[in-house]
């Protein structure tokens, strides 16, 4: 499995999964249509830098076929450093000297769940963050509904830090939780 920027042969593996309302049902993105994936796709290859009012998307594909799977998307969290970016693998680029918190978040396909896809990336993912780009802290929300992510971050060592009662998502009350993972490089 490989970690990677997102590129346009991702359009259309990207808007079948993310059209799922079962992929979509806990996600805070909206439905897109071609155009708007081709240009969301597009700037994400063009983003150099993560900072706290945006987020970056990594496409997470199989290394053998480059068959795309899902994507995590990365968002530095509020008064932290810029996270440099560089068009790697992974997408990342060393930070400076101080330490920073992002916050993650993940889609997958339906038929890539279950399967061990996103705990594999996210492992990855984390082992990168904290070894080579300063991140001590990494943060997760979700619908306390979504199960599976819940049981997916306390796999990964998360710990709920927060509940946050009668959000209003989607039209409905939910309750979301906050999940953390202190990292060290």
């Amino acid at each position: 499995m490989v970690l990677r920027r997102m590129h346009p042969a991702d359009v259309n593996p990207f808007l079948s999964y993310r059209s799922d309302a079962v992929v979509a049902q806990y996600q805070g993105w909206d439905l897109m249509t071609t155009q708007q994936a081709t240009a969301f796709i597009s700037t994400m290859q063009a983003m150099h830098t993560l900072q706290p009012d945006g987020w970056l998307q990594i496409s997470v594909a199989l290394a053998d076929t480059d068959e795309l799977l899902g994507d995590i998307g990365l968002h530095l969290l509020p008064c932290q450093p810029v996270l440099h970016l560089l068009p790697s693998q992974s997408g990342l680029h060393p930070l400076p000297s101080s330490s920073a918190s992002v916050e993650v978040g993940f889609s997958f396909a339906q038929e890539s769940q279950g399967k061990g896809y996103a705990s594999e990336a996210l492992r990855g993912l984390i082992r990168s963050l904290s070894s080579r780009h300063s991140i001590d802290r990494i943060e997760a929300t979700t619908d306390t509904r979504n199960t599976r992510c819940i049981q997916l971050l306390k796999k990964l060592g998360f710990s709920l830090v927060r509940t946050h009662e009668a959000v209003m998502f989607k039209g409905e009350l939910c309750t979301e939780e906050t999940y953390e993972k202190h990292v060290v490089p």
